[in-house]
């Protein structure tokens, strides 16, 4: 199920995985599910990859007790209700004469382009040419660990 990407001296996760010492028996589903999705980001983050037989399983696993389907109906619910709410007391509405009345969006907008501005001219210098690189490298390396991941989750 769990197979090793590259072979290095890392030591497989220390996971207490004992009902016993952690007593799961009172834990409701979602919380078991979030410790298995626990366990499997710590697999992963220590170089291991999940087979497809082990994500094919939990895809099963997921259209047989509808896991998925039960988080968007009550996502869905959620909003349904927050939109009700909206329509009796006019939330939206109110925010909206707020801001005409402050022209809170027109003073942000002036206010983050003066700051692009400003970051740009300092990104032009020898100094800001260093961090930006730094950063851009960093953001690269953040992204394929998120594709990387995504990949694992969302197949």
């Amino acid at each position: 199920m769990v197979q090793r990407r590259h072979p290095t001296k890392v030591s497989p996760p220390q996971v207490n995985t004992s009902l016993k010492k952690i007593n799961l028996v009172p834990l409701s589903l979602p919380v078991l599910l979030t410790f298995g999705r626990l366990l499997m980001i710590e697999y992963l983050s220590h170089g291991y990859t999940l087979t497809d037989q082990a994500l094919q399983r939990a895809i099963d696993y997921d259209h047989k007790n509808g896991i998925s389907q039960r988080f968007y109906n009550i996502l869905n619910s959620a909003l349904g209700t927050a939109q009700s709410y909206d329509q009796k007391l006019g939330v939206t509405q109110r925010a909206a004469t707020i801001d005409e009345k402050y022209a809170i969006q027109e003073r942000a907008k002036s206010t983050a382009t003066g700051l692009w501005t400003y970051f740009e001219n300092a990104l032009g210098t020898p100094t800001g040419k260093k961090v930006r690189s730094f950063y851009d490298d960093r953001r690269k390396e953040v992204l394929e660990i998120h594709n990387e991941a995504r990949r694992y989750f969302f197949v």
